[in-house]
């Protein structure tokens, strides 16, 4: 049977949820003029770069590739916190609907993509050690 890349399933699902999550689950302010509107305009595309990274390591069996696709999805996490909170913001007022839920929920799923990719890594350093340790091993006999 084949293994199946959990990591690949966890950002396919966190991409959507930052893609989407700001128009339809954690509604950003009704006003089209309003910053984070455009704060969840760029969180499709930072959404979309994370879910093509989790195709990506689904079906790339690669080592380097699948560690390079999980340093960009530390790179994605990171600018999906960044993005409402510096680069582009929310609304002045503390009281409303982005900074109450649109805002939190992005900076929770950004970290949550960072904390989920560096210990893909880490698994991933451990792994290739481990079987180029098995290999030395077998060459020794």
């Amino acid at each position: 049977m084949k293994k199946v890349s959990v990591m690949g399933i966890v950002l396919i699902i966190t991409g959507i949820l930052i893609a989407a999550g700001p128009h339809s689950i954690f509604h950003v302010c009704s006003s089209s003029m309003a910053v984070c509107n455009k704060t969840a305009d760029v969180e499709i595309y930072i959404g979309l770069s994370i879910v093509l990274e989790g195709i990506l390591i689904f079906f790339i069996r690669n080592f380097a590739a699948r560690l390079i696709f999980s340093i960009a999805g530390i790179i994605s996490g990171l600018f999906t916190i960044l993005v409402p909170t510096v680069i582009v913001g929310t609304c002045a007022n503390p009281n409303m609907a982005c900074n109450l839920r649109t805002k939190p929920a992005l900076i929770i799923l950004g970290s949550f993509t960072i904390l989920f990719c560096i210990i893909y890594i880490i698994y991933l350093i451990i792994k290739r050690k481990k079987h180029l340790e098995e290999g030395m091993m077998a060459d020794e006999k």
